[in-house]
């Protein structure tokens, strides 16, 4: 999957994280926190806190991780836009894969969000968007979360044991996730072969 920049001054990273959860920091003040993190993190499962807001995310190899980082525009610029330039960046890689894929929320999916990258109406990768400011100008980082290949099943499951050990009580299916090489397969080619 080629990934071009858009923007002369935006920088894209693609890495691979080993297996853990990422959380919002407000979520450190949950009751309970600590003792659920102690516990996913003796599983092999840490859990980091993010700036970003959404919910309980899965990182492990099978997903790529793709972080766009670039100067914000004062004239024009809005949450939209920078989602707007990483959501292209992404529908372009993996139409040159065959995935036709578009932008917009997936019910049942956990971290749900505007600007999922979604296939075959589920979601093929989260994305997060963050702004820091100084006096004299800002920066914004939008991120991807795309699932590559792996078992999203588990990945719900883990996600939702995490979330109800917090006592948040949401129900995510994972007949609402997908991964490319699920899409691969299912239209006859090997990605990568």
């Amino acid at each position: 999957m080629a990934l071009e920049g858009s923007g002369l001054n935006a920088t894209t990273r693609l890495w691979v994280n080993h297996p853990c959860l990422v959380v919002p920091s407000g979520w450190a003040r949950k009751t309970g926190f600590e003792r659920a993190a102690a516990k996913f993190a003796a599983k092999g499962w840490p859990v980091y806190l993010r700036a970003s807001g959404g919910s309980a995310v899965v990182h492990r190899p099978g997903i790529l991780n793709v972080s766009r980082i670039e100067p914000a525009s004062p004239n024009g610029f809005t949450i939209d836009t920078a989602y707007g330039a990483l959501v292209e960046q992404l529908l372009v890689a993996l139409a040159s894969l065959g995935i036709v894929a578009d932008a917009g929320p997936v019910p049942g999916s956990y971290c749900d969000g505007r600007f999922n990258i979604r296939a075959t109406d589920r979601k093929l990768a989260g994305t997060a968007c963050l702004v820091r400011r100084t006096t004299s100008r800002a920066a914004i980082l939008t991120h991807a979360a795309v699932s590559i290949e792996g078992d999203v099943a588990r990945d719900v499951a883990i996600v939702s044991a995490f979330e109800a050990a917090l006592g948040i009580r949401a129900i995510y299916r994972a007949d609402r996730h997908c991964t490319v090489q699920q899409l691969a397969d299912a239209a006859g080619s090997r990605i990568g072969g």
